[in-house]
């Protein structure tokens, strides 16, 4: 949909609007959020200063603003002061102790994604699949371990649902899962469903009695 719109104008002109009503609400709230490609800057020295830098600006304007930090991913992020001679493991503490370090001194969260190790088959990961998941996992207050099993067996899913639109109803729709790994929150330890149309990137969270069905699937 956000690729090619055009396609979707004479047999779904619902989400030609749809589509329009939402750019009108990004152009709206400009002032509430900003994108750094990485081809500015990718490594954690940076990201420190672009923190520090906006923490700064949101503070003069007003105290009670929140900084929220999302980086896409943890796994590309560079350091450029300390030269790890290729030892891995050890450039991924330093900065994971570093971006702890910027959540407790900016009192922000600071969401990342992460890369997995490759798995041999078609198992949903678990937290020490995270790569280098040693220090990563100390240093997170929460790991959500996603997975999509239309995405990983197709046609051979078990766990999916049926869309009423003719177009989709051929095939078998994503279901998206979220396990909680880690959560140093509250007590939850569960996982969560969401129906999900990729060509709106659009996640929708399922109800009581599917969340159940879904679990029940799993073994």
């Amino acid at each position: 949909m956000v690729g090619a719109p055009a396609r979707y104008e004479d047999e779904r002109p619902d989400l030609i609007s749809r589509r329009a009503a939402g750019i009108n609400d990004l152009k709206r709230s400009l002032s509430y959020f900003k994108i750094i490609d990485s081809t500015q800057g990718s490594s954690i020295e940076f990201i420190d200063e672009q923190i520090r830098r906006h923490h700064l600006e949101l503070q003069g304007r007003d105290e009670s603003y929140k900084l929220v930090v999302m980086i896409d991913n943890f796994h590309d992020i560079s350091v450029d002061q300390i030269n790890f001679r290729d030892n891995s493991n050890a450039k991924f503490e330093h900065i994971s102790n570093e971006l702890s370090r910027m959540c407790t001194q900016y009192d922000i969260p600071i969401i990342c994604t992460a890369e997995l190790r490759k798995l041999n088959g078609t198992r949903r990961p678990i937290v020490d699949d995270v790569r280098e998941s040693g220090k990563i996992a100390y240093e997170a207050k929460a790991i959500l371990l996603c997975y999509n099993e239309v995405g990983i067996k197709g046609e051979s899913s078990t766990i999916y649902f049926n869309r009423g639109e003719e177009e989709f109803s051929r095939y078998k729709q994503p279901v998206f899962e979220v396990k909680v790994g880690k959560n140093k929150y509250s007590s939850y330890k569960g996982r969560m469903f969401y129906h999900f149309y990729p060509e709106m990137s659009l996640l929708n969270e399922v109800d009581q009695a599917d969340n159940v069905r879904y679990s029940q699937m799993i073994i």
